[in-house]
């Protein structure tokens, strides 16, 4: 498949994922995210273009070109980002969970984060899924 073929079938197969989750959203043109949320997809994946964005009752997703998927607290606080063809960064994190992470797991790559209240969700490429504090303390993991 050629570059352009992939592209093609990587952003056709986000945006049918996503209206599928989302029934109720409306799409929107990028420039219609909340500032928070396009100033973080400009300094977190600075050459990765927003090729679709959509509005829904509580919150705002956005799929990137290369079939990272964010979604956004309606503020345009990103709560959950995923990426299924390649890992995330750590810088991501904040630097008490990435440092605690690195510990546990050096060699694994992040798939997956998710914000929760007080902690945060991550999977990882070896089926694993990490429960790590804001103040960096593994509180749980299990293998999915």
């Amino acid at each position: 498949m050629t570059n352009q073929v992939k592209k093609i079938f990587l952003v056709a197969t986000a945006m049918t994922v996503m209206s599928l989750n989302a029934m109720a959203g409306v799409v929107i043109q990028p420039s219609g995210l909340p500032k928070a949320a396009q100033d973080f997809i400009k300094k977190s994946f600075p050459n990765d273009p927003i090729v679709y964005a959509e509005q829904n009752r509580n919150d705002f997703e956005a799929a990137l070109e290369s079939g990272i998927e964010i979604e956004f607290f309606i503020n345009g606080d990103w709560k959950e980002i995923k990426s299924p063809y390649k890992p995330l960064a750590q810088t991501l994190l904040p630097n008490a969970v990435a440092n605690a992470l690195k510990q546990k797991y050096p060699q694994a790559s992040i798939l997956k984060i998710q914000k929760q209240y007080s902690s945060y969700e991550i999977s990882l490429d070896n089926r694993r899924e990490i429960y790590i504090s804001n103040n960096g303390e593994v509180l749980g993991e299990k293998l999915d």
